[in-house]
């Protein structure tokens, strides 16, 4: 097994849940044969953790810290392992469809499956509503089980308010209504 696959096996073993992904650190690490470092700096302490769990289980992690400014567009998806964030989405068919279906745009992990798709097809003609959210949950049991891609943390967004504030509603695409809630609150004197 190639050190790519062990290291996608190590971070599905690692991840305990699926849902969204982490990072706020801007950081691209790389499996190579070196102990783990960053240069000029203090391992950043969630990597640090990170690099340990993955010593206890024969990995050495590479950790490259890099610029934030050119992150997504020099690093992102193109290193061996990686670290990206998924803000929530409405459903779990949209979240599964842009990362994790096979020609998906944003399949971080790379991962193909043939049967995923069928079954990700297959879960949007379900009348069933029972039927639908058990091809659901088997699906990210599948990501889970086969994907590499390992979940560190799982966000949870919280709203806090005063009752002066009015308009605020929910949008599922992050806090605040998905981000957009300066066009839609106002101050109640």
């Amino acid at each position: 097994m190639s050190s790519q696959a062990t290291s996608f096996r190590f971070l599905s073993l690692v991840a305990a849940r699926f849902i969204w992904v982490w990072s706020f650190l801007f950081i691209a690490v790389c499996c190579q044969g070196e102990q783990a470092k960053t240069p000029n700096a203090a391992p950043v302490k969630p990597i640090a953790n990170f690099t340990d769990v993955a010593e206890k289980a024969g990995l050495t992690l590479n950790v490259n810290r890099v610029p934030a400014d050119g992150y997504w567009s020099n690093h992102w998806m193109k290193h061996p392992l990686g670290f990206g964030n998924i803000n929530p989405r409405p459903s779990a068919d949209i979240l599964l469809t842009l990362f994790f279906k096979s020609d998906a745009a944003w399949n971080e992990c790379g991962w193909k499956n043939e049967k995923f798709d069928q079954l990700l097809a297959a879960a949007r003609a379900e009348t069933d509503e029972a039927k639908r959210k058990q091809m659901y949950w088997d699906m990210q049991a599948m990501v889970h089980q086969s994907s590499g891609i390992g979940i560190p943390i799982f966000l949870s967004l919280i709203d806090g308010l005063s009752t002066k504030v009015k308009g605020l509603g929910s949008i599922p695409l992050g806090g605040l209504m998905g981000y957009n809630f300066a066009e839609n609150v106002w101050l109640e004197a």
